[in-house]
């Protein structure tokens, strides 16, 4: 506000000019080239292994909780729609019974013949 005269006219229009220098000064400093130190600094592979742990622990206490139904709806949902994402399907077992057809041909025999 220092920098704004005390005339009461074209005040907006003097604050409107300040915020356009004051992002042009911005501007320039992001544009400025880096040396080659800050560079190398910045290209420094990071180790994110702690944070990976963190996750998976936080994934893992909620899993823990009871949403199995839940995680296996989401994983369902984003299987994806491709063939190779597309789960086989499992032909159901053909149902056997206990007993052999000589049995039945015995029963058969007894009973009705």
């Amino acid at each position: 506000m220092k920098l704004i005269s005390t005339n009461r006219s074209g005040v907006k229009k003097q604050l409107r000019r300040l915020k356009m220098a004051a992002e042009r000064e911005r501007e320039v400093k992001r544009k400025q080239k880096l040396s080659k130190g800050d560079t190398f600094k910045l290209k420094v592979d990071k180790d994110h292994t702690d944070a990976a742990l963190e996750s998976i622990e936080r994934l893992s206490c909620i899993a823990s909780v009871g949403t199995t139904g839940i995680i296996e709806k989401v994983v369902e949902h984003q299987r994806g729609r491709l063939s190779k994402n597309i789960p086989e399907e499992v032909a159901p077992e053909p149902k056997t019974t206990m007993f052999t057809d000589d049995d039945f041909e015995k029963f058969q025999d007894e009973y009705f013949g």
